[in-house]
């Protein structure tokens, strides 16, 4: 049985999702999730935050591994809401954004196969 979703790649991290160009400012492909976005808009914040701060002086701060910052960074973990809050918290600025919201309504497939409508513009 060879379906269609057999012969996509198999897409396990933000920046497998990268249509070209360098990660995070290269566009996405056509099939990115939501949370390909979401991941796309902290990494670029995150990048013009911390900006000039000393990595160590980051992870202690924001207790989590140095490690765990840089690859929320480049694209390479989809990162937990922890990491996320924390550097929030360490760098009093927001990360979260909207511009996951702001991708066109399209049909999102679960794993189990079902499908459910989607609506990325958050309207």
């Amino acid at each position: 049985m060879n379906s269609e979703a057999d012969e996509r790649p198999q897409r396990t991290r933000p920046r497998d999702y990268l249509a070209s160009g360098k990660w995070p400012e290269g566009p996405l492909t056509n099939d990115a999730p939501p949370e390909a976005y979401l991941a796309q808009e902290i990494s670029r914040k995150a990048i013009r935050y911390l900006k000039g701060r000393p990595p160590k002086q980051i992870a202690e701060h924001v207790g989590v591994s140095f490690q765990t910052i840089y690859n929320l960074i480049e694209g390479k973990t989809w990162g937990s809401l922890t990491a996320i809050a924390r550097l929030e918290h360490y760098l009093n600025r927001r990360l979260w954004g909207n511009e996951h919201r702001k991708r066109p309504r399209r049909r999102i497939e679960r794993a189990d196969s079902d499908t459910v409508d989607h609506d990325d513009s958050g309207t």
